[in-house]
């Protein structure tokens, strides 16, 4: 006589863990993949206030500010793949790595939301991800 419900338990056994992945995922999904372009900021910045907060107190601004969402304001200096250069020391790697629209706001003024990674004391560059241009 064959016991259906032992072969039954080792099909169903090694499900367990991707149903439990599954309810994990459908419960934290907005933690897992955060939706970038409706964060809001934590501080809003005119020309030139993120750079020179950097440079007064690097180490005050990057505990205040590492890893946050901020909008500033800059001139684009230039891009290089998905990169913006803006005002020589902001390096804010773009989401979206639309060529054309990087080579047609080259030398204007532009207003990019981004979360910061870290200032360069050193170098004075500072670093954002996840930029987007508003």
């Amino acid at each position: 006589m064959i016991d259906q419900y032992k072969y039954t338990w080792k099909m169903v056994k090694p499900l367990i863990p991707i149903i439990f992945l599954a309810l994990w995922v459908i419960l934290f999904e907005e933690k897992i993949w955060p939706d970038w372009e409706n964060e809001i900021p934590i501080k809003t910045f005119s020309k030139g206030e993120l750079q020179w907060e950097y440079a007064m107190e690097p180490s005050i601004a990057n505990d205040n500010y590492r890893f946050q969402f901020i909008e500033f304001s800059g001139k684009v200096d230039t891009f290089k793949n998905d990169t913006l250069i803006i005002d020589k020391t902001t390096f804010c790697k773009m989401v979206n790595s639309d060529t054309t629209l990087f080579k047609n706001i080259i030398g204007n003024t532009v207003v990019i939301k981004g979360r910061i990674l870290g200032y360069n004391r050193l170098s004075k560059k500072l670093r954002l991800d996840k930029s987007f241009i508003l």
